[in-house]
């Protein structure tokens, strides 16, 4: 008989106990690794912060401009439109700066053909019979011409899914991105810039340039914690 209750009350340990041991376990190693990731976030958060202060110039710093570091969960707050459920959602450069990329493309080359006009109707024009400054004059206007071009057609964008987020040809998994951010900053030659930062496991911080999208920050916020939500078991 006692042998009997030996041999059930292994049975029950195998069949009850040992499960629920195996599950808690489980619960509290996912519950500290989560921790350490939340951990590490703030962490990173912090370290951005910081460098971002590092890099404010003595005259924003006097006229006390400080860098603005906002995490996307925030912007999304102002976010008030319906987010469509889709596979994923693209984000390109805005159209009243695809426009004027465009119209300075067109403007660099009407003066580029004009120079190459004056240069048809009067080949020799010169100084002391030597050849006169028009060709040099081309050098710029139509190197001008090919960067706002192609600025114009640029096929740059941000795409977001379940899986990541790519910022033109890099992609970055969910998994391994501990936070996303919105940073404003004023730039030492020019106005405000604006970057979508992202805080990766190992360290690494991504800085994408986003002046030139239009003000979405709300919307690509709003985009990004949906996403990132969807894509927390990938």
């Amino acid at each position: 008989m006692k042998v009997f209750k030996i041999e059930e009350s292994e049975e029950v340990n195998r069949v009850f106990l040992l499960p629920c041991v195996k599950f808690l376990i489980s619960q509290l190693m996912e519950k500290a690794s989560s921790f350490d990731r939340q951990q590490a976030a703030m962490d990173a958060w912090y370290d951005l912060i910081e460098e971002e202060n590092r890099k404010n110039n003595f005259v924003n710093k006097l006229f006390n401009a400080t860098p603005g570091v906002n995490d996307t969960a925030s912007w999304a707050a102002e976010y008030a439109k319906e987010i469509v459920d889709s596979d994923e959602k693209r984000f390109r450069y805005s159209i009243s700066y695809r426009i004027c990329m465009a119209c300075l493309a067109g403007l660099a080359f009407f003066f580029v053909s004009f120079v190459f006009y004056k240069i048809a109707l009067h080949p020799e024009t010169s100084i002391n019979g030597k050849a006169g400054p028009g060709p040099f004059l081309l050098v710029l206007p139509f190197g001008f011409v090919i960067l706002a071009a192609r600025e114009a057609l640029s096929r740059a964008c941000i795409v977001l899914n379940a899986k990541g987020i790519r910022l033109n040809k890099k992609r970055y998994l969910w998994k391994d991105v501990l936070g996303t951010y919105i940073v404003k900053r004023r730039g030492k030659k020019s106005g405000r810039k604006c970057f979508l930062v992202l805080t990766m496991v190992g360290g690494e911080v991504v800085r994408y340039n986003v002046d030139h999208y239009g003000k979405f920050m709300a919307e690509l916020s709003a985009y990004i914690e949906r996403y990132k939500k969807s894509g927390a078991g990938h």
